[in-house]
């Protein structure tokens, strides 16, 4: 199961989400905690062709989930201390390349370029 969400707060220009603690043990648990997450990712895969057959009805269809067809995420996130571009992007080997790839081999060459800078009398 997929832990619930408690509270959503910000701590300076900070945002926090505090959610139920899990307690993982057992193969059983990382069994569900994977397919819960696996069916987490199909969802907006879902909304997608849902999308498309909604589109043939007469109806209110503004009313229905729209579904997110390009990579990324409006804000700022972060992996430890690491921050995440999240710049949307049209398809995933982009969106991965340029705001995950890229980031990281920018620090490598920097931290590489100083290392050497450094070593010069």
């Amino acid at each position: 199961r997929v832990p619930k969400p408690i509270k959503r707060f910000s701590i300076g220009n900070d945002c926090c989400l505090a959610m139920e603690f899990l307690d993982m043990r057992g193969p059983s648990d990382s069994e569900k905690l994977g397919t819960n997450i696996a069916r987490l990712h199909l969802h907006n895969k879902s909304l997608m062709e849902a999308s498309k057959k909604v589109q043939s009805t007469i109806g209110d269809i503004d009313k229905q989930p729209k579904p997110i067809e390009k990579f990324g995420f409006h804000i700022l996130t972060y992996s430890g201390y690491c921050p995440l571009i999240n710049d949307w992007s049209d398809n995933w080997v982009e969106f991965y390349s340029q705001n995950r790839l890229k980031k990281v081999i920018d620090i490598i060459v920097e931290v590489s370029i100083s290392d050497q800078i450094d070593s010069f009398p």
